[in-house]
């Protein structure tokens, strides 16, 4: 797969493990997907409840919907994000 640290895009990360289910098989990644994680998300999934860890372990889209609910960001936050990135031109008369 790749690795997640839980500060990048997480709908880069959920669609890849999608295109990889796809092409090896959903046990197969399912198997890994631990093993993709470091830093916040390591942490994340160290301290997750037994039941759901049980639960995303078994089941890719409980996994996907786990990592959108703890690491998507806030839309407003985002948005404010984007328009601190906006270039504006200076007009000269």
């Amino acid at each position: 797969v790749e690795t997640f640290d839980g500060n990048d895009g997480v709908e880069k990360f959920i669609a890849r493990i999608y295109s990889l289910a796809n092409r090896y098989g959903m046990d197969s990644v399912l198997e890994v997907l631990p093993l993709c994680l470091k830093d916040d998300a390591q942490s994340w999934y160290d301290i997750m409840d037994y039941d759901v860890k049980e639960a995303v372990n078994f089941d890719a889209n409980t996994w996907c919907c786990q990592l959108q609910h703890v690491f998507q960001k806030d839309p407003n936050q985002a948005e404010k994000e984007m328009e601190a990135c906006k270039f504006s031109y200076e007009r000269e008369d």
